[in-house]
């Protein structure tokens, strides 16, 4: 499996976080399928086949077919696991709540299963998907998109300010604050900003506080800076350690543990600094 990380020109930095590229033939194991875990990031993904379907599943939701191109949106529970074969894979991920701007769209009705892009966007997708079905290198497919957006954002101007002041807010204060008193930081009632907020991300103020706890938990873990889960659980404010490993695991289907196995990564203990686990794979020497 191939898969590039790309960004976009200087011109759509505020409107496009990254572009993704997939390359999965049918020698891919299932090991190096991809977990969707619940996230922000919304955007397209088109998808090319060259044989088998595209799939998803998750342990709540039956396996269905993905359309040739769809939205994908913010999906809180269950995370999904793609198991995918003979297909090239190009999304395209905007920064959090500039989609609803671009196309007027409300993510409320899109909450568990993505929506074809055909039927619920616009139909001048089509003719970009059918463009970039003629192009084989993703490069060439990203320019297609980005003459697309500009032309598009001409007559628009996408307003993610309170999508980033909530981020930041919950970076810089924690989460110890109700949903009513960010409400009354803000200025908004509480009612009112749900509404925003649910339109913008997908998620009401209290599931995006929690999605946005899970990729801080998510950070730690990939930084290894903490020598256990019961200082990550006290940094992010659950209360205790089983509260972290609850949340995690429902965002995930993993525990804490489990998800640095699958990374290949040092297992944090869950009781003395000096108890460490290994993961059965071989440890950087800067570990």
């Amino acid at each position: 499996m191939i898969h590039k990380v790309l960004f976009p020109s200087s011109e759509l930095h505020s409107v496009v976080h990254h572009y993704e590229y997939f390359k999965i033939d049918s020698s891919t194991t299932p090991k190096e399928g991809y977990l969707d875990l619940p996230s922000f990031a919304s955007g397209f993904c088109f998808c090319f086949y060259r044989g088998s379907p595209f799939l998803t599943s998750s342990e709540n939701l039956k396996d269905f077919p993905f359309p040739e191109d769809t939205l994908t949106v913010p999906i809180l529970n269950p995370a999904h696991h793609r198991q995918v074969s003979d297909v090239n894979v190009l999304r395209v991920l905007f920064q959090p709540g500039v989609l609803s701007d671009i196309y007027t769209l409300s993510f409320k009705e899109a909450r568990i299963e993505p929506m074809s892009m055909r039927y619920n966007l616009h139909p001048e997708l089509e003719d970009i998907y059918d463009q970039l079905a003629h192009r084989v290198d993703p490069l060439q497919q990203i320019e297609v998109i980005e003459k697309y957006l500009l032309k598009k954002l001409r007559f628009k101007s996408p307003d993610s300010s309170l999508i980033l002041y909530l981020h930041q807010f919950l970076s810089q204060e924690g989460y110890s604050n109700s949903v009513e008193s960010i409400a009354e930081k803000i200025g908004y009632s509480s009612r009112h900003l749900n509404r925003l907020i649910i339109k913008k991300s997908g998620f009401n103020v209290s599931e995006f506080i929690r999605v946005h706890r899970f990729h801080r938990a998510l950070e730690f873990l990939h930084r290894q800076e903490f020598h256990s889960l019961t200082q990550i659980a006290y940094q992010l404010g659950y209360y205790d350690q089983s509260h972290f490993i609850r949340e995690f695991k429902m965002m995930s289907h993993m525990t804490p543990t489990a998800y640095l196995k699958s990374l290949g990564l040092k297992v944090l203990s869950t009781e003395s600094p000096n108890d460490f686990e290994y993961a059965g794979f071989q440890v950087p020497k800067n570990y």
